[in-house]
């Protein structure tokens, strides 16, 4: 059994609304290396875009990336962090062209020095 929330918000997703012509569609993906952290975003669409990374529980460089893109050629653009507390999860999220209806996210967590 799963609580309605969960529900609506699954449905939320898989109902939005399709990127539009030219928009900057893309996917996040997070590896975890001795404490650091490598994001990065595969992007595709048309055009010059900007990606904005915010961090929790990560020491990265919020300078935004800019890619420009060809249609049907993705393009990645990657930020490097540190993480600043082991034993706490870290969230990273992606948001193109300031618009926060197509954020992407990814989570990771690494346990504390000596813990199995």
């Amino acid at each position: 059994m799963h609580p309605s929330s969960r529900w609506l918000f699954v449905m939320a997703d898989l109902m939005a609304d399709p990127p539009k012509p030219g928009a900057c569609d893309f996917d996040l993906a997070g590896r975890e290396e001795g404490g650091t952290v490598t994001i990065t975003a595969a992007a595709r669409g048309a055009g010059r875009h900007e990606l904005i990374l915010r961090a929790f529980n990560l020491d990265v460089d919020p300078a935004p990336r800019k890619v420009n893109l060809q249609p049907g050629t993705p393009a990645t653009v990657a930020w490097t962090a540190k993480v600043l507390q082991a034993g706490t999860p870290w969230v990273a999220a992606a948001i193109a062209d300031g618009d926060a209806s197509r954020v992407r996210d990814v989570v990771g967590f690494r346990s504390p020095a000596g813990a199995r």
